[in-house]
This record gives structure tokens, C-alpha cells and sequence, in this order.
């Protein structure tokens, strides 16, 4: 069994260089627990890592980029790094990321890097609170004769997934190659022109596209610890139409948790890696991190001033609200 991660800041230092430390201090404290190795340690490896094939200088010194483009690079190339210590070329896709936006917004979206299952759905009302009127949890897009959202269609290879019987959502390595080649050529940004705030799948399966698109975004990350997180997805989504969930790993063309053949211990390693990666990648001051699972009372009575707080709206007398343990 997986235990819950030590302390540590969650709201991460703004220059680089200090985050990237930190992110190696992480790593060494969930080193010192064999069964957290996995999510963290890949972060210790060397500052001077190549940058992933096809990253382009022109999205680095853009003006709407407020990302540090190498430290991207080294990140991703660490969490490549990590997938395949969990299964032999996992982290190929990934590395192989161009590193580029096919349009860039420089609108704050509020995008939940959390996976499902911690809480987002909480999350999302919590805004909701906060005044935020035009919120989007992935659940609410995924119902009979609705279209899904256009990442998740790519993903799953169709679009009429929701049916009374589980479909085979598993894609040949060509299909793959598609897959990605659409989600790197999807045009993200007006995702922000309809609303403030997205949540659970399909927008942490492709969180890497969502940082290039949106450079000037809020991060939520939500998290619980990671035997637990694979322990809710195994068990809930099992009975059609609710049968159907990603494994956790950035764009998982056509891996569906059930059907992938990973084991409990090489999905928790996934899930402990993206969390690192979303940690690594996002700017300090973008970046806010809760875990209603393991977070002391003390800072939970503190999650609606840190949420408005956040983003920029007004604090109200209004206690987070908990949607239930999986949501």
C-alpha cells in the first residue's frame, strides 16, 4: 500500500531554478518510502537534459508565454524518463511531445490538473461559490446523445462510447500515431471562450496541451494518495455506461484502465508521476495544490479563502463542499 505523502509547500517558489529544487527535495523525502519511489525519484536526474524532440524557440519567447520553455523540457523529459521505468517505451509518446501550442490564449482559465477521483467535482462548486457561473466538470459532458469533448473523442477513437455495454476503446499503433498527432493539432483556446473553469477528464489527460495553450492559466491540482486514487477508479467505474476511464498518464490514446493490463502498482507509479509533472511544469504562482484526503482540518477550513484568493474573487462565508470521496 501506497502511504500519503509527506508536507510540504504548496504554493511553490516563482523562479525556476528554486521550483525544480524543490521538486528534487520532494523526491528525495518520497524516495525514503520504497512504495512512493516510483512517483518521484526520476526528478533527481541531472538539470542538463536534452529538450524533447521538436520544441520550438519561437513558443518560448512568445509574448502570451510566461512559461520558462527549457524547464518544461527538462520536466517532461524526466517524466518520460519515469513511464518507462513503470513499462519498458511508456514515456516514447511523451518524449517525443513537440512542445508547441497550435494556438496560445492568453485568457486565466482555471484548468483542473487534478485526475478524477480527488475531489474535483468539490472542486468545481467550490467556484461555483466563489461566483464563477461558467464552471465544467468532464462528467457533465458525458451523457446519451451528448458529444463529448473533442480531446476525449480523439482518445477514445469515437464518439458513442456511452452506451449500456462496455466498448473496446484499445487503438493499434497507428491509430495511436493519429491520436497524437490530432491532440498536438487541436485548437484548445476557445475551450476559454465559454468557460472559466474545467474540470476531470478529458482536461488532465491532456494538461501538458492546456499549459502551451493557455501560458497565463491557474492550476488546481487535486490529489489523495495514490493506492487509494487507484483503488476509486477500479471499483467505481465498472458497470456500463460508467465503465470507462483513462489510465493516468498524458494522452492515454485508446488505454482504458480496465483494458490496458497495468497493474494497481504500475498505475499508482502513473498517477504519482503526472502529479510530479504538474508540480515541475506550472509556474509557482499559477499553481495551487489540495488534498481533501489527507490535508489536516485546519488548512481544509482554509481551501474557499485559498480558492478566492487564488482567483482573484471575492472570499465568502461558504464552507468547501464535499461531493463525496470519488468525485
Amino acid at each position: 500500500m501506497y502511504s500519503s505523502p509527506p508536507s510540504y509547500p504548496r504554493v511553490c517558489v516563482r523562479a525556476h531554478t528554486q521550483r525544480f529544487l524543490l521538486s528534487l527535495l520532494l523526491a528525495s523525502a518520497l524516495a525514503e518510502d520504497p512504495d512512493e519511489t516510483a512517483g518521484a525519484c526520476f526528478l533527481q536526474q541531472q538539470l542538463q537534459l536534452p529538450r524533447a524532440a521538436g520544441a520550438k524557440d519561437a513558443l518560448r519567447t512568445g509574448h502570451l508565454s510566461g512559461l520558462d520553455m527549457d524547464q518544461v523540457s527538462r520536466c517532461v523529459q524526466v517524466y518520460a524518463d519515469g513511464l518507462d521505468r513503470v513499462h519498458p517505451d511508456l514515456g516514447a509518446n511523451i518524449r517525443a511531445h513537440p512542445l508547441t501550442a497550435k494556438a496560445q490564449s492568453d485568457r486565466e482559465l482555471l484548468i483542473g490538473a487534478g485526475l478524477g477521483s480527488t475531489a474535483t467535482r468539490s472542486a468545481a462548486d467550490a467556484l461555483k461559490l466563489l461566483g464563477m457561473s461558467k464552471v465544467l466538470h468532464g462528467s457533465e459532458t458525458y451523457c446519451h446523445n451528448c458529444a463529448i469533448p473533442g480531446a476525449a473523442t480523439i482518445m477514445m477513437g469515437r464518439n458513442d462510447w456511452f452506451n449500456d455495454h462496455h466498448v473496446d476503446i484499445s487503438m493499434g499503433p497507428e491509430q495511436v500515431q493519429t491520436c497524437l498527432k490530432e491532440l498536438h493539432n487541436y485548437d484548445y483556446t476557445p475551450l476559454g471562450e465559454s468557460y472559466d473553469a474545467v474540470f476531470d477528464q478529458p482536461f488532465p489527460d491532456v494538461f501538458l496541451n492546456l499549459l502551451l495553450s493557455y501560458p497565463k492559466g491557474k492550476f488546481l491540482l487535486t490529489t489523495r494518495p495514490a493506492s487509494d486514487w487507484v483503488d476509486a477508479r477500479l471499483t467505481r467505474f465498472v458497470d456500463p455506461p460508467w465503465d470507462q476511464a483513462f489510465v493516468p498518464i498524458q494522452e492515454p490514446c485508446g488505454q482504458d484502465i480496465h483494458d490496458a493490463g497495468y497493474s494497481e502498482t504500475q498505475l499508482a507509479e502513473m498517477y504519482n508521476l503526472h502529479n510530479e509533472l504538474v508540480r515541475c511544469t506550472v509556474p509557482g504562482d499559477q499553481l495551487l495544490e489540495i488534498d481533501v484526503f489527507t490535508d489536516p482540518d485546519e488548512r481544509q477550513s482554509e481551501y474557499m479563502n485559498l480558492l478566492a484568493d487564488f482567483v482573484g474573487r471575492p472570499r465568502v462565508n461558504a464552507s468547501f463542499p464535499h461531493e463525496g470521496s470519488v468525485a
